[in-house]
Parts: C-alpha cells; structure tokens; sequence
C-alpha cells in the first residue's frame, strides 16, 4: 500500500491512490481484529494522511546536491522528493511541468497533496515548510 501512495504522490496518477484505498477498505474488518498482523499496510495509511511531495529544480552541480542532501537528511517518512534537471522529470511527474529555479539557484516546492507553497531558494524555510 504504501508504494502505490508513492507512486500516487510521484506521478500524480491517482488510480494508484484509488488501488490503494480499495486494498485497505478491503482489509478493513480484518485490520480491526488484528492491527498488528497488518503492520506494513497501517504504515501506508499513515504515509497517506501526511505525505507530502518536495520538488527540487536545479542543475546538477555541488549547489543542487547540497540543497537535495540537506532536505534528505531531514527525517519525515511521508515525504517524496523529486529532482527536477531540465524537463526530465516532466515526463513521469506531468505536475512538475510549471516548476522552474527561480534565480539560478537550485529551488524547493514543498507540496501537500500538488498544492505547493511558494517556491523557495532559502533551504531554512524549505525545510520549515516541511516541517509544518
């Protein structure tokens, strides 16, 4: 379950969201009997309700990798983070397509649920926004 919720976050096909709800709801008597038998799927659920999808812009140079380094390192389970170099990733990630560096320099998005917050340089408030 939890990686169809990533998929889902990633490529913004939600078929993969709606295949993950129907496996839980199918599940869901059964979870109620014996939650601890179904671990793995509880932590999908749980990704879900707080998933949030960080696009990162930029060239691949050491300013980029620092910026993408810094934002891994900070731990939260339910976050996805793409690397936009160019129109890669438009191809898998349609969303991503409007995402661009805003100054040259590499450029978060913090999302929750394709909603994004105003697009940052400064990776402090990136990482603030994630954090909220």
């Amino acid at each position: 379950m939890s990686i169809l919720n990533r998929l889902a976050r990633i490529t913004s096909n939600m078929d993969w969201l709606d295949k993950a709800e129907k496996t839980l709801l199918t599940f869901a008597s059964e979870l109620e009997r014996n939650p601890s038998s179904y671990t793995n799927m509880l932590t999908g659920f749980m990704f879900s309700l707080e998933a949030k999808e960080v696009v990162v812009v930029g060239d691949d140079n050491e300013e980029t990798n620092l910026f993408l380094e810094t934002i891994r390192s900070q731990y939260n389970p339910s976050k996805v983070i793409l690397f936009k170099d160019g129109d890669n990733l438009a191809k898998v990630a349609p969303w991503t397509e409007t995402q661009t560096m805003l100054n040259g320099k590499p450029t978060a998005y913090v999302c929750k649920d394709f909603v994004c917050s105003l697009p940052t340089n400064d990776l402090k408030l990136a990482l603030k926004q994630l954090a909220e």
